[in-house]
């Protein structure tokens, strides 16, 4: 049974609990604490990714994430706890830990019209895209070199914490899809939504990208540099997949449509420009009949 946001989940108390401990003398507000573990856990995560990839870690997130441990005088034993708890929780069931958090410390911005989705409901919406048996699925995206091979791409314009990816995840999991066979593009404007989104996802072993930026401007959302999943480091999107991908989509398509049928003035042009390259038939001329007048011209009076 999916959980969905309550103030009565245990996991939930002792993840805000732990993370008052960062800050004993309540300097900070919790939403302010709460915004600052998710940022510093992302660009954790991000660095192990990156790490995976280049071999050395990013120095400009290593001197940001300082930052924020030197902000709170108990970060180090709290926020690594308060990691701990929802990994712990994550592992137990993949649902949206740090969205029901979020909406617990009442963080959502009702202005904006910001109200995650129910995890019960996400699951419904997951199934049912996901209507699809573990041989058919592998039989799809199973032709071809490991480089060259399909992958399912799913993207989600407006990712909140993250609870229809995990959903999504739960989902390719359920049919023992690898996560070289699958691939995800999640995009929120607001940067916490994209931590949460991003380290949820992380902790889940999703393959992909979190962008922050605009699904309606002119890049679609990809406005900045993303943030790639550890799985999407160990298994990355390569341009041998994004070509297989558009050539199984053109074919789809071309199938669908059928045969292509010209209406009839388009088939009279094209008749029309055919026989206007072929050279015209000589054509025979005869002099023209002088036919008799029928009757004679009257003669004009003289004055």
């Amino acid at each position: 049974m999916a959980k969905d946001i309550n103030t009565t989940n245990k996991d939930i108390t002792a993840f805000i609990d732990t993370l008052r401990e960062a800050d004993p003398h309540g300097y900070h507000r919790v939403t302010e604490l709460f915004r600052d573990f998710v940022h510093s856990a992302a660009l954790a995560f991000r660095q192990k990714a990156y790490i995976f990839m280049n071999g050395e870690p990013n120095m400009e997130w290593e001197a940001e994430y300082m930052e924020l441990e030197r902000k709170y005088p108990n970060f180090k034993p709290a926020f690594p706890k308060a990691v701990a708890i929802m990994v712990t929780a994550l592992d137990e069931e993949l649902y949206d830990f740090l969205g029901q958090a979020y909406m617990a410390l009442e963080q959502y911005n009702e202005r904006a019209g910001q109200f995650f989705t129910p995890q019960s409901v996400s699951d419904l919406i997951a199934k049912q895209l996901f209507q699809v048996e573990k041989e058919a699925f592998h039989e799809e995206y199973n032709s071809g070199p490991l480089v060259h091979r399909r992958r399912c791409m799913i993207h989600e314009p407006a990712c909140g914490a993250g609870g229809m990816m995990l959903a999504i995840t739960k989902e390719m999991k359920a049919i023992d899809a690898p996560p070289w066979k699958w691939w995800f593009e999640a995009i929120d404007i607001d940067p916490m939504c994209v931590h949460m989104t991003y380290i949820q996802l992380s902790v889940a072993g999703a393959p992909g990208f979190v962008f922050q930026g605009n699904t309606l401007g002119p890049n679609l959302g990809r406005d900045n540099e993303p943030w790639r999943t550890i799985a999407g480091a160990m298994f990355p999107l390569r341009q041998g997949n994004i070509d297989a991908n558009e050539a199984a989509h053109k074919e789809a398509a071309r199938k669908a449509r059928g045969p292509l049928k010209l209406p009839l003035n388009i088939k009279r042009v094209a008749r029309i420009a055919t026989v206007a390259n072929e050279p015209a038939p000589p054509v025979e001329t005869k002099p023209l009949l002088k036919l008799p007048l029928l009757r004679k011209p009257i003669p004009r009076k003289k004055d």
